[in-house]
This record gives structure tokens, C-alpha cells and sequence, in this order.
């Protein structure tokens, strides 16, 4: 385990190796930064899909005086009572630290583009008995972990049903009025007016309250620049001492901050125009011996996505493996990259798929979408349809290269097992869902 280290650079080597180029600020406290190299057998990105912080190009914000953060790189030191503060976004970073910061802060203005489906979290500690059972019964924890599955599992119905939707919209509309019911007018401003579930679905139990009170203010007009000591909207220059970015991340920039060079020499391009396309989420054309960790296509707006990334991480042992064994065998090793076309035919299927989906609505502006409108980042099925997808690994969709290693070259399909689940909570869920 290696910290404070980035990786700058990955090349695909003859020899079917990567050699990795990092840079280590260890030594911070002399300032100080060594550049290094590693060789590896095959390389994971972990990084996933929001790493990467994303500060809109507002006019004016270099020449402001005052404190700038992003929540992703939230500075410690920096105290909020007393001061006038500005968070910009109101999506599932806002919703999360609007209720914190108004708690603090003398004045707290919450600068809103468009408002976010809203449903309760229900968030409670649970019992000290059923802590020791989950302690101490691992089948007992194991069912809760599955009942939470199928519970989670069965919201999807709001990707591809539009009563499902209306069910949802209808739902998140009564809790707003339950939590604000003598304010209409912020009701008004805090209803969405596109589709429940082409964007993300919030779970708060406390911003509602935290957004209604004296010291706090929503402000829905358009930002139209940053000035020395605010932000200055339409007739108005507001004056804060600290501004806060809750405007998320470069979604569909994967790989984007590390130059990746595979067979071709080429730089792996991912960006906000275009994303990323890969092999069952996981494998990406002309990178050998590469995987990524939550890649394109495998966020869930539904269910948690470590279900995703445990699926994944079965899938991809299964080529280190024999990536491993081939290393033992000759000093060349192997080589295992995804067909041109596996790769074609995966994602026209899947974007196929997604039209069907709330995700692809029409007008709907989200993460989930590049510019050019392809959903890059969601996976358009259930949690246990993308495990069943990862259960079989079909060696005919990659190629193979290493001649001195031919007889540990995989042909056909290769069960890893069924999902990730207990066997009686899968069955159920396996029936549920017609597999």
C-alpha cells in the first residue's frame, strides 16, 4: 500500500507487462517529490467514476478575496461560524452538507440550478441486540444484507416504469409538503420538473428542515459571475466570506488523469464529450491485462454499487489468475485484451437498453450522460442482473497473446458462480426477477 503517491502514466510493454509511472509526495513536510517506476502483470483502476473534482468555469472566481473549496477537498482548518457562506449545488454532495453547514454557519444562501427529488433516509441506529445477532449469527447478518438487496433491488421499476415514476414523484411530493407545509412558495422551488429517476434521487431526512430556516436562504437565479467579495446574480451582488462547491465531478472522466498508452500508443481518451465505452464495464479495447473498477456503464441510481464492484472483482480474478500462471510458466507471460468487436456488440446492446430507461429522457440533464447525450456512466438492469452478467466469463469475446504459454489459453464460457447472495434470498430473488 502506497500513499500520498499519483500515478501519472501507465505503457503497455512487448515483454506483456505494464510499467507504471507514479510520483510520491511522502515527504511533504521537506516539500519534496520523487518520480519512480513499477512493472506490473496486470493493472486495476480503482478510481472509479467520481474522482475527479468538477469547479464550474464561473467568470470572476480567480479575483475573488475570500475562501473557495470543492467538498471534495474540504479543508479542516476552516471554521463556518460566524460567516456568511455560499454552497453552489444543491445535488447529493449539497443535500448531504447543507443540514452541517447550516448548523454552523451565521448565514447560510444555498445557490440552486434545478431542484432534486427528495425521499425520506429513514436513518437510525440500529439496536444493540441485533448488532450482537449480526455479530455473532453470520447467516443472520447475511439475510439482512440480502433482505436490504431485495428491498433496494425492487426500486428499479423507476427506470423503466413510468407508473413506477409517477408513484416515486407522488411520494417525494407528499414529504416535501409533510416537512414544509406552511411555505408553498418554497415547496414551488424545491419541485423538479423532470422525470423521478433520470437523475439521481436524494435521500436526506434533514434538508427540507435545514433549507427552511430564518438564517438560511435559496437563491434560484442564475449565478452571472463571482465578484472580489460575492457572487453577483440579477440586480443583486450577494457578499460571502466562503464559497462552497457542491457541484460533484467530471463523471465521465475515467481514466482521463493518467495517460494510459496500450498496444496502439494511443492515450485512452475519456471525457465529458464522449465518456468511455468498456467490455462489461470492466475490460477496455486495446488495454491487455487492464481492468477498471466501477468503470462505464455500472453506476446503480437504485441499490448500492458495491454489489457492482463484488461482481467485478470475482470477474477480473478470474484473468489474473491466469495471468499469474502464465508468469509462472515463461518470463513473457500473457497477454489477455478484449476483441474490437466483443466490445462493439457489448455496448450497442446496452445502449440499446438504455434508451428504454428513464436515463435517456428527453431534456433530462444528468451526470449519467456525456455531452453528446450517450449514457456513459449507468447500467440500465437490476443489481442481481448485472452479478448474472458477471457470473459467466467468456473467453471467445478476448484475445490471447503469449505463444510459449498456448495451453493455459481459456476457450468458452467459464462459470464463476451465481450471485453474490445467500442461496435462499437469490433463489427468491432469481424467481423474482424471472432467471
Amino acid at each position: 500500500m502506497l500513499f500520498n503517491t499519483a500515478v501519472e502514466k501507465a505503457v503497455w510493454e512487448s515483454d506483456n507487462e505494464w510499467s507504471v509511472y507514479k510520483t510520491s509526495t511522502q515527504d511533504t513536510e521537506a516539500g519534496k517529490s520523487t518520480a519512480y517506476r513499477i512493472s506490473c502483470r496486470y493493472l486495476i483502476s480503482a478510481v472509479g467514476q467520481l474522482h475527479t473534482a468538477h469547479v464550474p468555469e464561473i467568470p470572476g472566481l480567480k479575483e475573488y478575496e475570500g475562501k473557495v473549496m470543492h467538498t471534495a477537498n474540504w479543508d479542516e482548518d476552516e471554521r463556518l461560524e460566524g460567516r456568511r457562506v455560499a454552497v453552489i449545488g444543491n445535488g447529493a454532495t449539497g443535500v448531504q452538507i447543507v443540514p452541517e453547514v447550516a448548523s454552523r454557519a451565521k448565514h447560510l444562501t444555498v445557490f440552486q440550478r434545478s431542484p432534486s427529488w427528495i425521499i425520506p433516509r429513514n436513518s437510525q441506529a440500529l439496536p444493540k441486540i441485533q448488532q450482537i445477532l449480526y455479530q455473532y449469527v453470520p447467516a443472520a447478518r447475511r439475510y439482512y444484507r440480502s433482505h436490504i438487496l431485495k428491498d433496494q433491488d425492487a426500486r428499479h421499476g423507476m427506470v423503466v416504469n413510468e407508473r413506477d415514476r409517477e408513484m416515486g414523484a407522488q411520494f417525494s411530493k407528499d414529504f416535501l409538503t409533510h416537512q414544509l407545509p406552511l411555505d408553498p412558495d418554497l415547496q414551488a422551488r424545491l419541485t423538479p420538473s423532470y422525470p423521478f429517476g433520470c437523475k439521481r434521487v436524494l435521500l436526506s431526512d434533514d434538508f427540507y428542515p435545514a433549507i427552511s430556516q430564518a438564517h438560511v436562504a435559496l437563491e434560484t437565479r442564475p449565478i452571472e459571475r463571482i465578484t472580489k467579495h460575492g457572487v453577483q446574480i440579477e440586480n443583486a451582488e450577494l457578499p460571502f466570506d466562503l464559497l462552497i462547491f457542491a457541484t460533484g465531478f467530471h463523471a465521465q472522466s475515467f481514466l482521463s488523469h493518467i495517460e494510459i498508452l496500450g498496444k496502439s500508443r494511443q492515450k485512452i481518451c475519456s471525457d465529458r464529450r464522449h465518456g468511455l465505452r468498456a467490455h462489461q464495464g470492466v475490460a477496455v479495447e486495446d488495454l491487455p491485462n487492464f481492468a477498471m473498477l466501477y468503470g462505464p456503464n455500472t453506476n446503480l441510481s437504485h441499490v448500492s454499487v458495491m454489489l457492482v464492484i463484488e461482481a467485478q472483482a470475482r470477474y477480473i480474478s478470474a484473468m489474473v489468475r491466469v495471468v499469474q500462471q502464465a508468469a509462472k510458466v515463461c518470463s513473457s507471460g500473457l497477454g489477455i485484451c478484449p476483441k474490437p468487436q466483443a466490445v462493439a456488440d457489448y455496448n450497442d446492446a446496452l445502449q440499446a437498453w438504455l434508451k428504454k430507461t428513464v436515463f435517456a429522457e428527453p431534456g433530462c440533464r444528468s451526470w449519467y450522460r456525456a455531452e453528446d447525450g450517450v449514457v456513459t456512466n449507468n447500467w440500465p438492469g437490476t443489481a442481481i442482473q448485472y452479478q448474472n452478467s458477471l457470473s459467466v466469463l467468456n473467453w471467445d469475446d478476448y484475445d490471447m497473446v503469449g505463444s510459449e504459454v498456448s495451453s493455459l489459453m481459456k476457450r468458452g464460457a467459464q462459470s464463476l458462480g451465481g450471485p453474490l447472495e445467500n442461496p435462499l434470498a437469490s433463489t427468491r430473488l432469481g424467481w423474482m426477477y424471472g432467471f
